[in-house]
């Protein structure tokens, strides 16, 4: 019985679409990784926005104290740490009266070797200053 001559078209196609397939898995696998690394950074730019916003509620309770004589805050600088990360702030300004708070949350990320850090500023007034 002669045997027919084939040409393997077949087994072309076939080897085609799996490098068709495996590309596009590859494609997908660094998109994930990449919405991940996005969505981590995400995450920590909210925190330490959140932590600045803390610093600036540590400084108005501070300054709403009144047992603390507001000229004793000029250029008085203060770093607190807190859950994830830590804030510092700076109090500056007007004498008695006012005070301009600058606060900045800073993340840091060992394992990546980066901090991401928000700010964030307010001007306090004095009660009947």
């Amino acid at each position: 019985m002669p045997q027919k001559k084939e040409s393997g078209v077949a087994l072309v196609m076939a080897l085609f679409i799996l490098i068709v397939i495996m590309m596009l898995g590859m494609v997908f696998t660094m998109m994930m990784a990449s919405e991940t690394n996005t969505s981590v950074r995400e995450k920590q730019s909210t925190v330490a926005l959140y932590l600045a916003d803390a610093g600036l509620q540590y400084a108005q309770y501070s300054l709403g104290d009144t047992d603390n004589d507001w000229i004793t805050f000029d250029d008085h600088y203060t770093i607190r740490e807190l859950g994830e990360g830590s804030f510092s702030l700076i109090y500056t300004g007007g004498g008695d009266y006012s005070k301009y708070v600058s606060s900045w949350g800073i993340i840091y990320d060992s394992t990546l070797g980066y901090s991401v850090k928000r700010h964030v500023a307010a001007l306090f007034s004095k009660p009947g200053g």
